[in-house]
Order: C-alpha cells, then sequence, then structure tokens
C-alpha cells in the first residue's frame, strides 16, 4: 500500500505541468488572490505586469517560462523552447527565481521594475592586475539543467 502511495506521488510530480500551473504560483509568490489559473492571470494584469496571451490550459515548454519570467521582470534567455516542463521541473523553477519574484516591485509604466533600481557603478579605471569579482544585476537564473540561462 505504501509502495503505490509512494508511485502515485511520485507520477503526480512527473505530470506535465500547464502553463496556468506557472502562471498561480506566480500570483502566489505575489501574494496576489485568485481561485483559478484565469483569475491569477487577470490579477497579475491588473498589477501592471505586461503577461504575454497564452493558452493556460496547455503543456508548459520552456519557451513559456521565458516569456512569462520576462513578463515579470526575470531576465531569461532560453535553450531549448520546445523543452516540457513536468511539476517537479516547474517547482525546482519556482523555488530558484521564488525570492527575486516575491521582493521585486510592481512594474512602472516603463515596464520595468521600480524596485530594481540600482546605484550606477563607479567607471573608474581598475588598478592593473586587479581582477573584478562582481555579480551581475539583472535577475539572470540558470536553473538546474533546465537550459534556461
Amino acid at each position: 500500500m505504501l509502495t503505490s502511495m509512494l508511485l502515485a506521488a511520485q507520477v503526480g510530480l512527473l505530470a506535465p505541468a500547464t502553463v496556468g500551473d506557472l502562471v498561480v504560483s506566480v500570483a502566489d509568490l505575489k501574494g496576489l488572490r485568485h481561485d483559478t489559473p484565469a483569475v491569477a492571470m487577470e490579477e497579475l494584469r491588473r498589477s501592471g505586469y505586461r503577461m504575454p496571451p497564452v493558452a493556460l490550459g496547455t503543456t508548459l515548454t520552456e519557451s513559456e517560462v521565458v516569456r512569462i519570467g520576462n513578463a515579470i521582470g526575470l531576465h531569461l534567455a532560453m535553450g531549448n523552447p520546445t523543452s516540457a516542463f513536468d511539476r517537479e521541473r516547474m517547482d525546482r523553477f519556482v523555488r530558484a527565481v521564488g525570492s527575486d519574484v516575491a521582493a521585486s516591485t510592481t512594474p512602472s509604466s516603463s515596464g520595468e521594475s521600480s524596485g530594481s533600481k540600482r546605484k550606477p557603478r563607479s567607471k573608474s579605471p581598475k588598478k592593473p592586475g586587479s581582477r573584478h569579482h562582481g555579480h551581475g544585476h539583472g535577475h539572470r537564473t540558470q536553473s538546474d539543467g533546465d537550459g534556461i540561462r
């Protein structure tokens, strides 16, 4: 009995995720109220995000993850646009970007997140022989072998 319950749980995680599943996860991270994926999408749009037109019931692919991620202020690129996401892969992605998504503010009219403005870096020349080990300023994300960068 326990083996069949574990197998059922594993199969559920490996089931294909839908575009709507990702939209709901994003809305949850933003603290938006929703009952369905359609309401979650509408709430994101009302909050000022320029969400792309998507079919919420379709299988989630890397291409859709990048489109939705970029709409909420992440800077993502894709490696394999047609690669499908199962629930486990989607959950890993959401965990990887969750703090960035939750911390970002509603985008300004220019489409940029008003909370992501940072003080400009000094453009002074570097000392000879010194190496810069700074960190990037975007929300560029590389997920565990998911092909998204």
